[in-house]
């Protein structure tokens, strides 16, 4: 469990942006979209930290459904987008978009392994947890 908030030393902190770094395979070059209504502010502020850290760029997206977010992914070659569940189900499952190819998807819950499979078959987008 990570220590609270004020309790985060800088070492934590490097390790941490290090370890999100790995997982979420983030580097230069990369958009992510992020509608920052859909994390808490550390993650926010992890996601920030990261895409300075690596040479990526962090696109806000003002509103909070699919469409915003794929409307942002379109707009602005998106190579990663963080999303929620729901959100992810909305874009397995919306049959009236095409996509671009190989946007990382990165879950900020627990998704249904249906949105997960739907999105990875019929898009190809790789769908990954941000935790």
């Amino acid at each position: 469990m990570p220590a609270p908030w004020g309790d985060i030393t800088h070492a934590d902190r490097l390790a941490d942006l290090y370890r999100l770094c790995g997982t979420l395979g983030i580097s230069d070059g990369d958009v992510v979209a992020l509608c920052g209504q859909d994390v808490p502010a550390p993650t926010r502020m992890g996601l920030v930290d990261l895409c300075l850290m690596r040479g990526a760029t962090l696109v806000g997206v003002p509103g909070r459904d699919a469409g915003d977010l794929l409307e942002a992914i379109l707009d602005h070659r998106a190579t990663a987008a963080v999303v929620t569940p729901a959100q992810l189900r909305a874009i397995a499952f919306d049959h009236g978009r095409v996509p671009v190819p190989g946007v990382r998807l990165l879950v900020t819950g627990a998704p249904s392994a249906e949105a997960v499979h739907a999105c990875r078959s019929r898009h190809r987008w790789p769908v990954a947890l941000l935790c």
